[in-house]
């Protein structure tokens, strides 16, 4: 056993731990060079519907402004559900695609991206987008939706009988518990820094960098060969939509 987790009861520092503790690490939104452009979400207002009009042109007018990308006038992308699912997506259903068509899925979604000289001018032109919507009911109590859940069907384990294990137990307890959500983000917020000397290098506060590259040259019909992922000093989630 101690062949096989040599870490198993001894202290071990982590390669990074230094860096970061002291300030020296570099996370995703660390990452600066000349010439970079910065982008703000604009997020829907409403849980369910369709973006009936957006109105940008407050937003195009204010200096320093590059762009204000939507669903209308987005660069070209991949229309395919598998050409956007990752290595873990369920083989039914479709994966979530940002800035792909006038459908609202759910509050907060992103719906437009401003470009802009300065991150402070990205932000304040973003508070000038705003979209008049075709509003669709929705339901948001998942206990009344219980019956219409799908099962996901996942790959048999390589080693363990979980059920049969429960079932010999000699002590079982069965119940059912609601716990509220929780969300892993450690220590670095969100960013995404994306430069071209060759290929795209894009630096994500993700955690699975081979993944990414995988799916954003995958989403964006683009070869292998065109983007390069790394991943900053801390990870936050799989996968940061915008």
């Amino acid at each position: 056993m101690s062949g096989r987790t040599p870490y198993t009861g001894s202290s071990t520092s982590r390669v990074d731990g230094r860096a970061k503790v002291t300030g020296a690490a570099k996370y995703a939104g660390d990452f600066n060079v000349s010439g970079l452009a910065y982008g703000a979400v604009v997020e829907s207002t409403i849980a369910k519907g369709r973006i009936a009009h957006m109105m940008v042109s407050e937003a195009l007018r204010v200096d320093g402004v590059l762009a204000v990308i939507t669903h209308e006038n987005r660069p070209r992308v991949a229309d395919t559900d598998q050409a956007w699912k990752d290595d873990v997506a369920p083989e039914e259903g479709s994966p979530f695609r940002p800035l792909y068509d006038g459908k609202v899925l759910f509050n907060g979604q992103p719906i437009a991206l401003v470009l802009a000289e300065e991150w402070e001018i990205a932000r304040y032109a973003a508070s000038l987008v705003w979209a008049e919507y075709e509003r669709d009911s929705f339901v948001t109590d998942l206990h009344s939706q219980r019956d219409q859940a799908a099962v996901v069907k996942k790959p048999d384990k390589p080693r363990g009988d979980a059920a049969k294990a429960f079932a010999t137990a000699d002590v079982r307890h069965e119940a059912e518990y609601f716990i509220p959500t929780e969300h892993h983000n450690p220590m670095e917020l969100f960013a995404t820094t994306a430069t071209r000397p060759r290929a795209c290098r894009t630096c994500s506060a993700i955690s699975a960098a081979c993944s990414r590259n995988a799916r954003t040259t995958s989403g964006l019909s683009r070869p292998m060969s065109a983007v390069r992922s790394v991943r900053g000093c801390a990870r936050n989630i799989r996968w940061c939509w915008p």
